[in-house]
């Protein structure tokens, strides 16, 4: 069965294991908590800081990498991530996990074997698409919320402009070099969810067919 179903995630929030790892999913993508304050004027550091973090991410068209997902409620699920500009995406969950993310340019359809269901949002109106656009440039495209350094540590909370109660994203960066570890988001209940990435590589010559998602593909005939 497919649908378009923006209010999803409710009718997931009372399953334990899978149903509470497909809450965190689409947590991912559209349960945000208001970000009530205004962002701050940003300083001649922090904007130089943006245009390093732009730099970097304008650096690679492609990226595959492994990711780990730490939901609200403490499960833990791990995978391979694809990242191909403009548009398009890929998570792979490892098993038990039966899903599997793909956005192909307009739709990030999320495709969930355990169910039997596909569930399609637009990409636009996601904050992955911070990520996949096609010239990456932060301070023109969101709102820059802070900048904030640490120890060989840097992260940007980030809002859309056009519609800021969606809430934040926050992108986090190591030092020396410039690499981005992970991403965080807060769910509408206040739960925290934390998608970490290593073993990065970049500018591969990735397959188009893993960013493209058949309707005749049941979803439980696993993924590629």
């Amino acid at each position: 069965m497919s649908k378009a179903d923006p209010g999803l995630s409710g009718r997931f929030s009372g399953r334990p294991g899978h149903g509470s790892m497909a809450a965190a999913l689409l947590c991912l993508l559209l349960l945000f908590v208001p970000f009530l304050k205004e962002a701050q004027a940003l300083t001649a550091g922090e904007k130089a800081d943006l245009a390093r973090i732009n730099a970097y991410l304008n650096g690679f068209s492609t990226m595959k990498a492994r990711f780990l997902q730490i939901s609200p409620d403490g499960s833990i699920a791990e995978g391979t991530f694809y990242l191909k500009r403009p548009g398009r995406l890929r998570f792979e969950y490892d098993p038990p996990v039966k899903m599997l993310i793909v956005a192909d340019g307009l739709w990030v359809n999320f495709i969930d074997r355990e169910l039997d269901e596909v569930t399609r949002l637009p990409l636009a109106a996601t904050p992955l698409k911070i990520l996949v656009a096609e010239r990456i440039d932060l301070s023109r495209d969101t709102l820059v919320s802070t900048v904030k350094r640490g120890a060989r540590r840097l992260s940007v909370t980030l809002q859309d402009p056009e519609e800021p109660e969606q809430g934040s994203l926050t992108l986090d960066f190591s030092e020396d070099p410039l690499t981005l570890r992970q991403w965080r988001l807060v769910d509408a209940q206040g739960g925290e969810t934390v998608v970490a990435i290593t073993d990065q590589r970049f500018n591969l010559a990735l397959d188009p067919a893993l960013f493209t998602y058949f309707e005749k593909e049941r979803p439980d005939q696993g993924g590629r």
